[in-house]
């Protein structure tokens, strides 16, 4: 049974009795090839298709370090939408690289 249960998680980070979260993407044109192939989350649906070709994608994830890093590796390519928390939490941390990354130029 656990063995079962271990290999329906969809990464290291993620939990069955946790609550799950609905991710929602948009991916820009440029890596939508990509992500269609390689995908961002082992749950990941792509739920429309852009006339500009362009993707909507959603994920179901239990922790935010099942996704971020796949999000972090595609940027400027991948746009959060939805959970607002989620997309505030990437951005905090661009902010802080960007601070961090200014003060070590100036050093």
């Amino acid at each position: 049974k656990m063995i079962a249960q271990a290999n329906s998680l969809k990464s290291i980070w993620s939990s069955s009795d946790q609550v799950r979260y609905r991710v929602l993407l948009y991916v820009k044109p440029k890596i939508a090839e990509y992500i269609k192939d390689i995908k961002l989350h082992k749950s990941q649906i792509i739920e429309d298709e852009h006339h500009d070709g362009g993707l909507e994608v959603h994920c179901e994830i239990t922790h935010k370090l099942e996704l971020l890093p796949q999000i972090k590796y595609w940027l400027p390519g991948v746009y959060i939408i939805e959970p607002k928390w989620l997309r505030d939490e990437l951005m905090g941390e661009l902010e802080m690289y960007q601070k961090e990354d200014k003060q070590l130029q100036y050093e």
